[in-house]
C-alpha cells in the first residue's frame, strides 16, 4: 500500500451504519494521498458532494440486450449446451430483466427446468410462476441452511455462535429441504410459510402508503396483525444484512436508521397481489 501499487475497494460503504461518515472521510483521504480507492454504494446510501474532487463518480444503468446476454452466458453458460433459448426467452421480460437480480432469477430458473423437465420456453411462462419459484426457492433454501445450523449448535450441548461469514458459506452449501430428515422438514415448511406471511404483509402496507421503504416499525405492525412471533422479521433482517436473502436489500438513511425495501418492485408488487 505504501508503495501505491494497492487497489482498495469498499463495496457498500451505505452499509456503515453510524460510521458512515468516518468511512467516507477515510475513504477520501486515501483518494487524495494518491491511493488507488474503488467505492460503491446505493445512490441514496452516501454524500456525493464529500467526493466531488477527489473521485470520478459513475452510475451503473439498467442491463442492456447485450449485457443481458452477457450476464446469461456468465450464469448458466456451463449449466446447458445453449444459452439462446434463454436469451430469446428473455426478451419476453425485456423491462425486468434490466434488473441483475431479476435475470440472475430468471437464468437460474431456466436451467433448473432444463435439468428436470427439458427445454423450456419462457415467453410461455408468466413472470408470477417465475417471482413464486424465485421467492420459494430462496426462502427453502435459507430457512433449510439455518435450520441445519441451528440443529447442531444444539448438538453440542452448550450455547455456541456461529460467524457471519460461516453463515453465508453454510447457506450457500445447503441443500434444499427435501432432503433433510421429516422433523426439520416440517420446521422449514412451517418457517417458510411465516416468512411469506410477513413478507406479503409488509409488501401490501408499503403499496398501500404508496414508500418501497420498510424498517423495525413496518415489521411491528405486521407481526402484530398475524400473531406472528418477532424472530421471523429477525431471521429474515439478519439473513438480509448477512447478504444471504437476496430478495431483500438493507440500507441506511441519513438519520442512521436501518431500512429494507425489495430487492427489485417486482416482488412487493407480486407479494402484494398474493
Amino acid at each position: 500500500m505504501q508503495a501505491g501499487r494497492l487497489l482498495v475497494v469498499f463495496d457498500g460503504i451505505d452499509e456503515g451504519g453510524t460510521l458512515r461518515g468516518e468511512i467516507e472521510d477515510y475513504i477520501v483521504h486515501l483518494a487524495e494521498a494518491d491511493h488507488r480507492v474503488v467505492a460503491t454504494a446505493r445512490p441514496e446510501g452516501y454524500a456525493p458532494a464529500k467526493f466531488f474532487e477527489a473521485f470520478l463518480q459513475l452510475r451503473l444503468v439498467p442491463l442492456d440486450g447485450e449485457m443481458q446476454k452477457q450476464l446469461i452466458r456468465n450464469v448458466i453458460g456451463d449449466q446447458v449446451d445453449s444459452t439462446k433459448e434463454i436469451e430469446d426467452g428473455v426478451h419476453h421480460f425485456r423491462e425486468l430483466a434490466t434488473n441483475p437480480l431479476v435475470l440472475t432469477i430468471l437464468c437460474h430458473e431456466y436451467a433448473h427446468q432444463v435439468r428436470h423437465r427439458g427445454p423450456v420456453n419462457l415467453s410461455q411462462k408468466k413472470i408470477t410462476s417465475v417471482l413464486r419459484w424465485a421467492l420459494d426457492t430462496v426462502l427453502d433454501k435459507l430457512e433449510t441452511g439455518l435450520v441445519q445450523i441451528e440443529d447442531e449448535l444444539k448438538g453440542t450441548g452448550h450455547r455456541a455462535t456461529i460467524s457471519q461469514p460461516q453463515i453465508r458459506q453454510r447457506i450457500a452449501r445447503s441443500s434444499f429441504s427435501a432432503k433433510v430428515n421429516e422433523k426439520l422438514q416440517a420446521k422449514v415448511s412451517d418457517r417458510v410459510g411465516w416468512d411469506k406471511q410477513l413478507l406479503k404483509r409488509i409488501a401490501f402496507a408499503a403499496h398501500a402508503h404508496q414508500v418501497k421503504e420498510f424498517g423495525k416499525p413496518q415489521a411491528r405492525e405486521a407481526l402484530a396483525y398475524l400473531g406472528a412471533a418477532s424472530d421471523v422479521w429477525r431471521r429474515l433482517m439478519k439473513a438480509s444484512e448477512a447478504r444471504i436473502f437476496p430478495i431483500v436489500s438493507p440500507f441506511i438513511t441519513g438519520a442512521r436508521v436501518r431500512m429494507f425495501r425489495f430487492a427489485h418492485l417486482c416482488f412487493q408488487d407480486y407479494l402484494t397481489a398474493l
